[in-house]
């Protein structure tokens, strides 16, 4: 489910190696409640611990393979996007996210020339793949913040992957790992591939959590 209790959140600030497990991200279920409303403490913080073992690598088909700290990849230039996200069961918002963009890990990765595809990896192993090119373009963004907010682990944090112009599920949370690649891996469907999963601007019909109306005309959606 696409939260962490209290209960999981302080077995992981005292058994570490249960990060992966206490803290799963499912992107295929929408938060509990309106994202935007505040919740309780225990469910809006990002347990201590658990951000000072973080790590992110960068690896794969590249020339310079990079890992940094959750300290580390605040020090790196920040993207600031105002975007909207848009879900398939039909809520919708829009917010200012930040973080570090894919396009700044990319360039100091140093890529090999053969890498064409892009593997996300969360903390419970599972995985995205998206088009390379695809993620240059729309400017997929590795969001640490939700305005001022940092991610919190309800929502995929402390590191989320999103693809503005997918819908919201073919993000992914808790990201611990991304490696260009180049060739998809043999005998598995890649949903985050599927042409299904991009959104088609002016043609979208949602609810929207912040302004707590739904929003009627799809030609209010054109941008992400």
């Amino acid at each position: 489910m696409f939260y962490a209790t209290y209960q999981q959140q302080q077995t992981a600030s005292t058994n570490p190696t249960a990060m992966a497990v206490s803290l799963m991200a499912d992107a295929n279920e929408p938060p509990l409640g309106n994202w935007p409303a505040s919740f309780d403490e225990p469910f809006q913080a990002l347990n201590s611990a658990i951000v000072a073992q973080w790590q992110l690598s960068i690896l794969g088909q590249v020339e310079t393979p990079l890992q940094f700290s959750y300290a580390q990849l605040k020090l790196l230039p920040q993207s600031f996007q105002v975007r909207r996200i848009v879900s398939k069961n039909g809520w919708s918002f829009r917010s200012e996210w930040s973080g570090v963009s894919f396009k700044e890990l990319f360039q100091r990765s140093n890529p090999h020339a053969s890498a064409k595809y892009v593997q996300i990896t969360n903390a419970s192993g599972s995985h995205r793949y998206f088009q390379l090119e695809d993620c240059l373009k729309s400017e997929a963004l590795l969001t640490l913040h939700d305005g001022p907010t940092l991610l919190s682990a309800w929502h995929g944090g402390p590191v989320r992957w999103m693809s503005f112009h997918r819908w919201f599920e073919a993000g992914l949370g808790q990201v611990t790992e991304i490696a260009l690649i180049s060739k998809l891996p043999s005998g598995t469907t890649w949903e985050a591939l599927d042409t299904e999963t991009a959104i088609k601007p002016c043609k979208v019909y949602c609810y929207d959590l912040k302004l707590q109306k739904t929003i009627e005309k799809a030609g209010e959606v054109k941008t992400f």
